[in-house]
């Protein structure tokens, strides 16, 4: 979306919640130097004996003009990030996925927690991806990192409907994805055909894409009405009529 410019500030309106990036215009170039967006989430795929641990950023652009949720589901989303780690600690991954996480303004990351996850199995060390999710949270709290959680991912056990998902948005000019990232490779070679075996280990980018924007698809991110007044006057009249 920023065409590889910097961000030079990133916060979030304070009545509304929408994220502003101010961007770096050094030559003058833009018509606005800033971007609004009504959310801007991660996708995050854990790392296994064949991939990288990856993550992804998408922003949920916001028109000026959208006043109903039926509009707020025309606004494109934008992949503005990606990162990636091959070391065998998980301390480079999560520094680098909350840096960007506080760079952004991204308030949520989505993964998959394991299907059989919960407190409970946490505890116990039970549950195929406890001991990731009990380390990135210990993170996040050690490190007092606001406002970023780590979330359930929909339709993990659904590959298939995932990038379903993903191809239909991006048909519809919906989801936009730079030509220079893993990400757009990852998702121009993958194959129906390639869903069938453990598609997590080779499709790494796919797999955070997928957790993303199905999330996306699912939650539909609206307008805040935190700041929404209602005319109450309207009100009265519409029950007297």
């Amino acid at each position: 979306m920023t065409d590889g410019l910097t961000i030079a500030k990133a916060f979030r309106e304070q009545d509304t919640a929408i994220v502003v990036h101010e961007l770096n215009d050094p030559f003058g170039e833009l018509e606005s130097e800033t971007v609004k967006y009504r959310k801007i989430w991660g996708g995050m795929a854990w790392p296994t004996d064949m991939s990288p641990a990856y993550a992804c950023f998408v922003g949920q652009l916001f028109l000026e003009s959208t006043k109903f949720e039926k509009k707020a589901l025309k606004e494109p989303l934008f992949l503005l990030s990606e990162c990636q780690s091959d070391e065998l600690t998980l301390e480079d991954f999560l520094h680098k996925v909350t840096d960007e996480s506080v760079r952004l303004c991204a308030d949520k990351v989505y993964a998959n927690l394991g299907r059989d996850w919960s407190e409970e199995h946490e505890q116990e060390g039970e549950g195929k991806f406890s001991g990731y999710v009990t380390s990135f949270r210990r993170y996040l709290s050690d490190n007092e990192i606001p406002y970023v959680t780590l979330e359930a991912a929909p339709y993990v056990d659904n590959y298939l409907y995932a990038v379903q998902i993903i191809n239909d948005y991006r048909a519809k000019e919906r989801f936009w994805v730079p030509e220079d990232t893993k990400a757009f490779d990852q998702l121009a070679t993958i194959k129906k055909s390639d869903l069938q075996n453990n598609p997590e280990s080779f499709f790494y980018a796919v797999e955070a894409v997928r957790h993303v924007i199905g999330a996306f698809s699912k939650y539909r991110p609206g307008p805040s009405l935190s700041g929404f007044k209602p005319d109450r006057n309207k009100r009265i009249i519409a029950a007297q009529a």
